[in-house]
């Protein structure tokens, strides 16, 4: 991810980073080979995403959904779900996803989404 991830090694930095000449021809591609119905949905830093969405209509891309994934209850966002569509929309459906209810504890809505994927939920 640009600049979302801090390491001192610069192997692993180039490793977990990329241009973001990357996402423009993800979302080039997309925008040309998406079908009329279909999603491009991607898991992205905040700032990233909002990056993306801002540039996506001038590729003939719409936002259509965005799920906002903080730690914590009133933290800021670290990441961002966000899907794409051919089709304009009249407005983002939004909503937050935490993942700690507490300290330790998970959040009854990440038990919920990962339960199917985990023995210890």
């Amino acid at each position: 991810y640009t600049d979302s991830l801090h390491n001192p090694d610069e192997r692993r930095k180039l490793a977990r980073h990329t241009d973001l000449d990357f996402f423009f021809e993800l979302l080039d591609f997309a925008s040309i080979r998406l079908s009329n119905r279909g999603k491009l949905i991607l898991i992205l830093p905040a700032a990233l995403a909002d990056t993306l969405v801002s540039i996506s209509t001038e590729r003939g891309l719409h936002c259509s959904t965005e799920v906002r994934i903080s730690s914590f209850e009133g933290e800021s966002v670290l990441r961002k779900i966000v899907t794409f569509e051919r089709r304009p929309v009249e407005s983002v459906a939004v909503r937050e996803f935490v993942i700690y209810a507490a300290k330790g504890i998970y959040s009854e809505a990440y038990r919920t989404a990962l339960a199917p994927y985990f023995l210890a939920f």
